[in-house]
């Protein structure tokens, strides 16, 4: 019982961490990239890597407190998420990321409408449909449509060639490549900007099409910026990948040892001071 609450404030701990120390701070960094274009090929990279992980941070932060906050009253929620951004084909992703969600969606989407029965042709559709009605999930716009749109066709794409032609070393990146401009698509306004988003990213020198917006006042024009934008993704791959390793029995062997009443105070304390952290701006 008591391990279940360690364990709780942990995941309350993380959560929080995710939520307000990593997702909150960067996100008014982030939000400018998304309502005035950036300038050159590496702003426009680095700004959608740390969107990224803001998404992330975000999403398994709010569901790790809310997992913890159920260890507390002795109620066992499965993980919601599971290192994504260390997978290395589309499937795996999805059975890594949002998995409450996910599992929903294969279980009254993708299974009723049919599944991987019948024709080829016919299972790629029944992907390609699910994951557009997982897009509008999100909301009802055409930006979240598309999304989901090209994440099934990207589904289908892996299942097909299961990247048997491509090296190991060039997967991953390769995969995570797909993902932060998906991730573009998800947070611009509308599809004309994820277009000219995806332009800037591509090295496609259009002037009609590239808006250099003047406004963009704290740009990464700045090296000393753009170094710090560097080492702040690398922290959280490092991050990311810690999270990964110290998930599950290395964790509860960790707890068995710290497991008492001072460790405990101290993670209580962490928690309400992380709750009590000033919000300088409103992040909804």
């Amino acid at each position: 019982k008591y391990r279940l609450i360690c364990f709780g404030l942990l995941l309350c701990s993380l959560g929080l961490t995710k939520k307000i120390v990593f997702a909150d701070s960067i996100s008014t960094l982030i939000d400018q990239y998304f309502v005035s274009l950036p300038k050159t090929t590496m702003q426009a990279w680095l700004a959608a890597i740390m969107y990224s992980f803001q998404v992330y941070f975000d999403f398994s932060g709010y569901s790790d407190i809310a997992i913890g906050s159920a260890y507390l009253l002795n109620i066992r929620l499965p993980l919601n998420f599971k290192a994504p951004y260390l997978s290395s084909t589309p499937s795996e992703f999805w059975r890594r990321w949002h998995i409450s969600l996910s599992t929903w969606i294969r279980d009254y989407l993708y299974i009723p409408l049919g599944g991987s029965s019948g024709s080829y042709v016919r299972s790629n559709f029944i992907v390609i449909l699910t994951m557009a009605i997982a897009g509008l999930w999100h909301g009802m716009n055409l930006n979240f449509l598309i999304w989901g749109i090209f994440w099934g066709i990207y589904i289908c794409i892996g299942r097909f060639f299961k990247f048997k032609n491509i090296k190991p070393f060039y997967k991953w990146p390769l995969h995570f490549i797909i993902i932060v401009m998906l991730w573009v698509l998800f947070r611009s306004p509308n599809l004309y900007y994820s277009f000219s988003y995806w332009s800037i990213m591509l090295g496609v020198n259009n002037k009609h099409i590239v808006d250099l917006n003047a406004s963009l006042s704290n740009s990464l024009e700045n090296p000393n910026l753009t170094n710090l934008f560097i080492f702040v993704i690398l922290l959280f791959f490092i991050f990311h990948f810690l999270e990964a390793k110290l998930n599950g029995r290395f964790l509860l062997k960790i707890i068995k040892k710290l497991n008492n009443l001072f460790f405990n105070s101290i993670l209580i304390t962490l928690n309400i001071l992380l709750v009590l952290i000033p919000v300088i701006n409103t992040n909804p």
